[in-house]
């Protein structure tokens, strides 16, 4: 004889805003950047992931101006080693990304001081580029409510790009960071929002 149970696991696409970013932009007003992510449980434990975003920095002091915009994508899976009944959500993961970013950088004004020639004025023409690296990522979401999460993730950042072959170095790499760290490490604190899709039933088991 098979006892069934009610429980049913609620699959769906999650959507969340890193919101980091997003303070960073209201206190630093060089920079306006965005990031957002998508994930959705493909098999039991494992979650799809896409996470991206842009990058718009505008600088300007006396010596030079920089401007530099893009964007960047990464893709990956997480694994959630937490273990939870079927109808629970919260999740402590572990995670692989491979991760690009595409942007353009350009120095319009560029003033050099010699005491002996005087001031040399000049500039930098737009150029564009592309940067690619592998993601680390590990941490913890919890559901709050229905259907919303918070959650934070650490992420350890291994360039595959060669910064060397740039023309000269970017101030910041949308979706990278400083590309003099290598690796580079972050911290994210996340909201999110599942949109349900379909119910998944328990199966049915033996009685005890």
């Amino acid at each position: 004889m098979m006892i069934s149970t009610n429980a049913q696991r609620i699959n769906g696409l999650r959507i969340g805003l890193n919101i980091v970013p997003v303070v960073n932009s209201y206190l630093d007003s060089v920079q306006n950047n965005y990031e957002v992510s998508f994930d959705y449980e493909v098999y039991n434990k494992y979650y799809a992931v896409l996470e991206g975003g842009f990058q718009n920095l505008s600088i300007n002091k006396p010596e030079y101006s920089y401007n530099s915009n893009g964007q960047f994508f990464r893709l990956g899976v997480d694994y959630n080693s937490m273990k939870t009944a079927i109808n629970e959500y919260h999740m402590s993961f572990v995670g692989l990304r491979y991760a690009f970013s595409n942007f353009s950088q350009e120095f319009p004004g560029l003033t050099l001081h010699d005491s002996y020639w005087g001031d040399f004025s000049s500039s930098v023409t737009k150029e564009s580029r592309s940067f690619h690296w592998v993601e680390l990522a590990g941490g913890m979401r919890g559901e709050l409510m229905k259907n919303f999460f918070i959650g934070w993730s650490i992420r350890v950042r291994v360039p595959i790009s060669k910064i060397a072959n740039f023309e000269f170095l970017p101030y910041s790499i949308p979706g990278y960071g400083n590309p003099k760290s290598n690796p580079a490490m972050d911290i994210n604190y996340s909201i999110y929002y599942k949109i349900p899709l379909f119910n998944k039933k328990s199966d049915s088991k033996p009685p005890l």
